[in-house]
């Protein structure tokens, strides 16, 4: 413990003073901390207050008074502080003017260092705040850092002097955090509050959604313990039974995801042992292969589009067009991972149809769109893609429109199948089969439905 002494210090010199406006120091007695341990020396309680002290002092918003004449008057009023109950009116001016007092203790536990305060109020005799330190040697810099910022956050508190009107501000823009803050202060001083009182439900409430949302977005980053320290705060403010589900979600979740940690980790160790004994097996091939594999990539193909007979809806499959198609599959969610047996997919794509009437050939370009409803399925290196998706398509050529033109363009919906035989990664082979529904406003006669079916490279 010693060892970290001197950059304990060195720790908490460095750190940037604030200046409190206006200029309000608050006179703060640290009377001697209390040794709870015989593992923990004098000397070394000692070093942690003055520590403490020293920290305060290099703060602008406190004065800190002499230790050994408010240890002195602290060891007569002792008793009336640590008792619950009414304090003496005379406390303060005992102890030398003081506004603030630190009491504290130091000992251990399992081999840790434990550092409790109590911060008390001296006018008010309520404890502001308790803080419990329980740390290693090489994090005790720190959390003393941590317990200087809480105390001067609570100095702040002393000096302020919230409204009525400063509450009812901070609920009105949302600021329950804030809101909440004032509010506690005010109603140390004024608990008969009515306006206050009755709008502090919905303080407490609007405070404890805030934290269910914080800690959905703490899941979603995998810091469990931030997650559950949060939740724990909404269920502190409001019970609820979402806020008790979504703990129980965290809990398994985080099992889920040290398992899967777990089988990663023992998978890897297992293949550097084999990779270092020199043996490598036909399923560790296999494995790797088929672990590479994904359900995306580019598409790029020839496509046919055989004439549909729009009154009896037939496909006569023996008269039709060629052009080319062009395709990109990829993998949606929080949390992709195109390797996994199932997944949302979006995808985008051309196409274009040479067409030789009698009128003169054209050309239809088309585009679409699957922004939300494509599913894929991989089994082994078959990878089964379907969705629907919007678009648009332009004709240019041959016979005019109604309207004498010699192009037209159309809005699009439709659905695609796409069936991809992997190789190695995204590269491989595909098969596909698009039907599309085209409506062209000014051209009224070209609209209906048409199939076009696909063919070629993966990668």
């Amino acid at each position: 413990m010693k060892k970290v002494l001197s950059a304990i210090v060195l720790s908490l010199y460095t750190a940037t003073a604030w200046s409190q406006p206006g200029g309000v120091r608050i006179p703060i007695a640290v009377p001697d901390f209390r040794v709870l341990s015989s593992e923990v020396s004098e000397s070394e309680v000692q070093a942690i207050q003055e520590l403490l002290a020293n920290a305060l002092s290099n703060e602008p918003i406190f004065n800190v008074l002499e230790r050994k004449q408010v240890t002195e008057m602290f060891n007569e009023v002792a008793f009336q502080i640590m008792t619950p109950g009414a304090m003496d009116t005379g406390i303060s001016q005992k102890l030398m003017g003081a506004r603030a007092l630190l009491i504290g203790s130091v000992g251990t536990l399992y081999g840790r260092t434990v550092i409790t305060t109590r911060l008390v109020d001296l006018e008010t005799g309520l404890i502001l705040f308790a803080n419990n330190i329980y740390a290693s040697d090489s994090e005790i810099a720190a959390s003393i850092a941590t317990l200087v910022n809480q105390i001067r956050e609570k100095g702040f508190e002393m000096t302020e002097k919230p409204t009525e009107e400063d509450i009812a501000a901070q609920v009105k823009a949302g600021n329950f955090g804030e809101s909440k803050r004032l509010a506690d202060i005010y109603l140390r001083s004024n608990p008969d509050s009515a306006s206050v009182r009755a709008v502090y439900p919905t303080i407490v409430a609007g405070l404890a959604d805030e934290y269910f949302r914080q800690a959905q977005g703490h899941l979603k980053r995998k810091l469990f313990d931030e997650a559950r320290s949060r939740i724990n705060q909404a269920l502190a403010l409001k019970i609820d039974e979402r806020f008790y589900a979504f703990r129980e979600k965290i809990d398994t979740t985080e099992e889920d995801w040290e398992f899967r940690q777990a089988v990663i980790e023992t998978r890897r160790n297992e293949e550097l042992a084999r990779r270092a004994a020199g043996v490598t097996s036909a399923w560790d091939v296999m494995g790797s292969w088929y672990d590479d594999l994904d359900a995306e990539g580019a598409h790029i193909g020839v496509t046919y589009e055989p004439l549909v007979d729009k009154a009896g809806l037939t496909v006569n499959l023996e008269e039709g067009v060629w052009g080319g198609e062009m395709f990109w599959l990829k993998a949606l969610g929080t949390d992709p991972d195109a390797t996994r047996l199932l997944n949302w997919m979006t995808y985008a794509g051309a196409s274009a149809l040479y067409i030789p009437e009698a009128a003169g050939a054209s050309i239809i370009a088309s585009a679409y769109l699957s922004p939300l409803f494509a599913q894929s399925v991989r089994l082994v290196n078959v990878v089964l893609t379907t969705g629907l998706d919007v678009g648009a398509s332009l004709r240019y050529g041959g016979e005019q429109t109604l309207a004498g033109a010699n192009w037209s363009a159309a809005a699009t919906g439709g659905a695609m199948v796409c069936v991809s035989i992997k190789a190695l990664k995204r590269l491989g082979l595909y098969v596909a089969a698009k039907a599309t529904y085209s409506y062209y406003p000014d051209d009224t006669p070209r609209s209906g439905p048409s199939v076009r079916l696909s063919s070629g490279l993966s990668f």
